[in-house]
């Protein structure tokens, strides 16, 4: 996993579980008047699916039986489908030329290696639009890099570790020997970097050799 970035219009969310807005940090937002984010508000789950899920050309979207969940410090869930708005807007016509499904990065910058001190460079990277009758466009004039081009590269720092996968074996009676076969631990970085770094990881107690 390169990123862990979910992108949303202009707003991200990253593994700290702090939303950015063109590279600002929201410490609250608000809909129709109401406060939906804070600093105790972790995020939003889809809890349900709509009950449509798939469509013909012609065909209007309606999300009848989606449900999203807010989730609070605490484990305090709510549901808050009435607070969120749908895009497309329920009752939208399906034109697939219309749709976008997904933004790809066809082409890397020509610089993806640097060191400390050096300056970031995105000249030649391609960011292409793919909407739902396959056609793409290329977006890449109208995307917003964060950090910016020209800024000081700097050396991700480890903040946390992980377990993401439990090894196979994990029930033991006397007299077997410990096996971590299986076991997945990643590492996640200040650029919300998250890397599988179970090969370098010491376990204790050790394999019997």
């Amino acid at each position: 996993m390169a990123h862990t970035w979910s992108y949303l219009g202009d707003t991200v969310s990253d593994a700290t579980h702090h939303m950015y807005y063109r590279g600002q940090r929201i410490r609250e937002a608000y809909c129709r008047g109401e406060k939906i984010w804070g600093e105790d508000f972790l995020g939003a789950v889809l809890a349900h699916l709509p009950d449509k899920l798939h469509y013909a050309s012609g065909e209007a979207i309606d999300y009848t039986g989606v449900k999203i969940l807010g989730v609070w410090e605490g484990g305090r869930t709510e549901d808050i489908t009435e607070k969120c708005e749908f895009l497309p807007e329920e009752g939208t016509v399906i034109d697939p030329s219309t749709v976008l499904i997904g933004i790809v990065v066809a082409q890397l910058p020509n610089k993806t290696t640097y060191s400390e001190g050096e300056t970031l460079n995105y000249a030649g990277v391609v960011i292409l639009a793919v909407y739902a009758d396959w056609h793409t466009v290329d977006v890449t004039s109208e995307c917003v890099f964060t950090p910016k081009s020209g800024a000081p590269a700097k050396v991700p720092a480890l903040i946390g570790i992980f377990v993401t996968k439990l090894p196979t074996k994990t029930a033991y009676v006397s007299g077997d020997e410990i096996s971590y076969d299986g076991v997945v631990v990643m590492g996640i970085y200040t650029n919300g970097m998250a890397v599988d770094i179970t090969a370098e990881c010491a376990f204790t107690p050790e394999v019997a050799p």
